[in-house]
C-alpha cells in the first residue's frame, strides 16, 4: 500500500485494485446465474446494431464460456454503494479483467478510482467493519478505503466457484 499513513484530504483521488485466483467448479451453475442476471437486466440501446458485425452476441459468450459468465457476474463497485450514496466517495473509473490460466481457473482482478468526499462518512463505515482496526482507519486513508467497503465483494455471491485474494493495492492517485 503506498501512503500507508496518508490520512487523506476530501478531494483527493484513491485506487483499489484486487486480484483473486478463482477457480469455477459448476460451469453450469455458474453460466445460469449469469444468464439470469443478463435475461433480467436492463438494456439501454445506445446506436444502431450492426447485424452484420462479425462480434458474438454477448448472450453467446456468456452462456458459452466460464470465462463469458465471469466477466459478466463481476461488478467492480459491488459494496461501495453506500459509500456513494453517503457522499464518503464519487466513483470515478471502474474496471475488471477475467483472463483464463488452466481449465476451469482464472486470474481476475478488478480496480476502482474514486474522488474522496465525506471522510468522517468514509471512517464510519470502516469501523463499522472492522472496529478493530479503528485506530489505523484513523491515522491511514488506505486502511479506511480497505475496510469501508468489502474488498473481495465483486466475488461474494457469485456461485459455483472458489477464491483466494492475491493481491489488494491501495494507493493515491497524484494530479498530472
Amino acid at each position: 500500500m503506498t501512503g500507508l499513513q496518508d490520512p487523506g484530504r476530501p478531494g483527493q483521488r484513491w485506487r483499489r485494485t484486487m486480484a483473486a485466483q478463482v477457480v469455477v467448479h459448476d460451469l453450469a451453475v455458474l453460466r445460469d446465474k449469469a444468464l439470469d442476471d443478463f435475461d433480467s437486466g436492463t438494456f439501454i440501446e445506445i446506436g444502431d446494431i450492426d447485424d452484420d458485425d462479425d462480434l458474438p452476441d454477448t448472450r453467446e459468450v456468456i452462456a458459452s464460456t466460464a470465462e463469458g459468465a465471469l466477466n459478466w457476474l463481476i461488478d467492480p463497485t459491488a459494496g461501495l454503494w453506500p459509500l456513494m450514496e453517503s457522499g464518503a466517495v464519487l466513483l470515478e473509473a471502474a474496471e475488471h479483467t477475467v483472463g483464463q490460466v488452466a481449465d476451469r481457473q482464472f486470474q481476475v482482478s478488478w480496480s476502482v478510482q474514486v474522488k474522496l468526499g465525506d471522510l468522517a462518512a468514509l471512517r464510519t463505515f470502516a469501523v463499522q467493519n472492522a472496529p478493530d482496526a479503528a485506530g489505523d482507519v484513523s491515522e491511514s486513508l488506505a486502511s479506511a478505503w480497505i475496510h469501508a467497503a468489502e474488498p473481495a465483494a465483486p466475488l461474494i455471491g457469485i456461485p459455483a466457484i472458489t477464491w483466494i485474494i492475491a493481491n489488494l493495492t491501495v494507493e493515491r492517485v497524484k494530479r498530472r
